[in-house]
């Protein structure tokens, strides 16, 4: 009698979910839920996100702002306040505008170079095309711990690097 009972216990704990809580929303529309952990029916406890539009998605394809996803992801503990998100989106804002300001400052100074031919290299155009020797030190080695045998006297010799 008492397996019959176990076995109904089980069952009746495994079909009643838990109750989650509404923890907040985003200015998407988002809406955050976090389930409490049940200790007496071994169940974990998670946070979740419901899209705003109700439509199942991957949490890629979902724009959650970045407090929210640390929230989610259990980074922290406590879920962000508006005041919060609306300062880091200003930040962000301002971020963006300084970079943008740069940019243009950087694209004016290239223009200017290039329109006085200021911009010079020196590289010459033929030694591009030559290719150049792999360089040989004395502290090479063939394979690790094996060391190689320099001979200066050998110049024309080639060297044998293959690896066995």
């Amino acid at each position: 009698m008492q397996a019959f009972a176990r076995i109904f216990r089980n069952l009746r704990n495994s079909l009643v979910l838990s109750k989650s809580n509404f923890i907040g929303e985003d200015h998407f529309g988002n809406k955050y839920y976090e389930r409490i952990a049940d200790e007496k029916r071994q169940k974990k406890g998670y946070r979740y996100v419901k899209s705003y539009d109700g439509q199942r998605k991957v949490n890629s394809e979902l724009e959650i702002p970045t407090e929210w996803n640390a929230w989610l992801r259990n980074s922290r503990n406590n879920p962000p306040t508006i005041e919060e998100i609306e300062r880091n989106n200003l930040l962000m804002m301002r971020t963006r505008q300084r970079a943008l300001e740069v940019d243009a400052v950087d694209d004016k100074e290239k223009s200017s170079l290039v329109a006085n031919s200021e911009m010079t290299t020196n590289l010459d155009s033929s030694k591009l095309n030559e290719k150049q020797a792999h360089p040989d030190f004395e502290d090479m080695e063939i394979k690790s711990g094996i060391p190689r045998k320099f001979d200066y006297k050998d110049k024309e010799k080639p060297i044998d690097r293959t690896v066995s």
